[in-house]
């Protein structure tokens, strides 16, 4: 959000849902915050322009790999705004690096084509990411993920 203060800048802050209540978001304190009535109306607007069934289905997903690769399928083929998938990756715990999570979707364990593409907006350039083809997940995506990261060092480490 913008960072504008109260003292500094005179503004009103309102309390919002980071994750938005048809969304599945909760009212409670690690799901608010007080951002400015000017963000707090320009991220409505923006969540607005997404499906709240199609959304609360994502969100209820526990797996950071599951609902990123479901945000990725309701856009198959289509351009995906890296701020959605950076939203969507931290909303149940914070992800320093949700691009490797996003990555980690490439691996042959999981199967999925995600490519990288850039776009103009009136913000500057904007990152998306493509899904090429869907699969089905595998019931605990992390699990083989993290299991596929040990038998390649473990093969990295015979190899020398």
């Amino acid at each position: 959000m913008c960072g504008k203060t109260i003292a500094e800048d005179h503004i009103k802050l309102q309390i919002d849902h980071k994750i938005p209540r048809n969304w599945g978001g909760l009212t409670e304190l690690s799901n608010l915050w007080a951002i400015c009535q000017r963000c707090n109306g320009g991220k409505r607007d923006y969540f607005a322009t997404f499906d709240d069934t199609v959304m609360n289905e994502v969100m209820a997903y526990d797996s950071v790999h599951e609902r990123l690769a479901h945000t990725l399928r309701i856009h198959l083929g289509s351009p995906t705004p890296s701020d959605l998938l950076e939203f969507v990756a931290n909303a149940k715990s914070r992800q320093d690096d949700w691009h490797k999570r996003l990555r980690e979707l490439r691996y042959p364990v999981i199967g999925l084509k995600i490519s990288v593409g850039k776009k103009k907006t009136e913000r500057g350039m904007e990152t998306t990411y493509t899904l090429r083809n869907w699969v089905d997940l595998p019931s605990n995506p992390t699990k083989v993920i993290r299991e596929f990261e040990r038998d390649r060092v473990r093969k990295h480490l015979k190899a020398r």
